[in-house]
């Protein structure tokens, strides 16, 4: 097909330009471009979600973690896509890309209440205790909502149609890493490296007895700490 390509643009004649044409060359076409274009627009929907996430969430650190889940869950969805002998196609490169936006809201909601969220205390808390915070307040809605998103693509996997069956396999593959990633990689990545600081009993949302105005002291929101079990102590390190 190339040599076809090729012969019609060596052709002397000016008048009108020759075409090759045959039925299979309608699907093998895009295995001439599909690698190019696969990369162009991880490209671009890489640097759309940095563009994006740095208004939002207002740390570069952040930023930079949320980054690095997204191209680590195409990196795993890559070499997964090698060990089942998948090649890159029109479908795999449709779930590639894909899977940057889905993965992308689960670690942008986990990595901004990890930055700017609400509770009694979390901003002067260390950063082990606002994830934890972060984990127990938007945790539950971050795995519902991967939950939710498998259930709704599950008929497929009844499906008869092989390209409809990986397509399936692929999007399972998404949600799982992308939860993955969310709970275990991304909080990693936020909490690594950073002074651990003084520790303070922070009152998470989801604890029950939460005081309703936010300027309750240690004491005041150690003692509901305890109630709701979450810290039984408050400490300081060394």
């Amino acid at each position: 097909m190339s040599r076809a390509y090729e012969t019609c643009e060596k052709s002397p004649f000016t008048t009108a330009k020759a075409t090759p044409y045959s039925q299979p060359y309608i699907f093998i076409t895009q295995f001439m471009v599909i690698a190019p274009e696969t990369g162009t627009n991880l490209l671009l929907s890489i640097t759309a979600v940095l563009l994006i996430s740095f208004p939002v969430l207002q740390d570069a650190r952040a930023v930079l973690a949320v980054l690095v889940g997204v191209a680590a869950v195409d990196v795993d969805l890559l070499g997964l896509m090698w060990v089942w002998g998948l090649d890159l196609n029109s479908i795999t490169m449709i779930s590639l890309v894909m899977a940057i936006g889905l993965v992308v809201d689960y670690l942008a909601h986990i990595a901004h209440y990890f930055v700017h969220g609400k509770s009694s205390g979390f901003q002067e808390a260390s950063p082990r205790e606002r994830m934890v915070c972060a984990l127990e307040d938007v945790g539950g809605a971050v795995l519902i909502g991967g939950l939710t998103t498998l259930v709704g693509v599950m008929p497929l996997a009844f499906a008869s149609s092989f390209i409809y069956r990986v397509f399936f396999s692929l999007f399972l593959t998404i949600v799982v890493l992308g939860l993955v990633h969310g709970f275990v990689v991304v909080p990693t990545l936020l909490v690594l490296g950073q002074d651990p600081g003084t520790q303070r009993a922070v009152l998470c949302l989801s604890a029950k007895g939460a005081p309703s105005n936010g300027d309750s002291d240690v004491e005041a929101t150690g003692g509901a700490l305890k109630k709701g079990g979450l810290w039984n102590e408050t400490k300081e390190d060394s």
